[in-house]
């Protein structure tokens, strides 16, 4: 989970509320750390359920465009479809990806990977 976080900048709304007089109110007045702490903590929650809910990858599979889309509509789920056209590199329906764990090199986290069914269930 990645989260942005963004400090105002109060010098201009300082600026403006000195010359013109008007009272200008930015919220609820917490200091800008409060909030930084407030995500510090939601992400201590947030993580460990990524985690067991495996949402921390997906799985895409590489497909023609519009001829692919068609393809998997028709497709028998749970059964792979035969290729189109010979195009054996792309995915024509009924793949099924059901990824428990995978461990990958420290200089591969957080980088795109291709996974390719091979006979007998097996991937590479």
């Amino acid at each position: 989970a990645h989260v942005r976080v963004e400090q105002a900048d109060n010098t201009s709304q300082a600026l403006t509320q000195t010359q013109t007089g008007a009272a200008i109110n930015s919220g609820s007045g917490s200091l800008p750390t409060d909030a930084e702490i407030e995500i510090i903590k939601s992400r201590g929650v947030v993580a460990p359920v990524v985690e067991q809910m495996k949402l921390n990858f997906s799985v895409t599979p590489k497909t023609v465009p519009l001829l692919g889309s068609i393809a998997a509509r028709v497709a028998t789920p749970g059964e792979l479809a035969r290729p189109w056209l010979g195009l054996t590199s792309y995915a024509w329906g009924g793949e099924v990806a059901d990824v428990a764990s995978i461990d990958v090199l420290p200089a591969l986290e957080g980088q795109k990977l291709t996974m390719k069914a091979l006979d007998g269930g097996r991937y590479e």
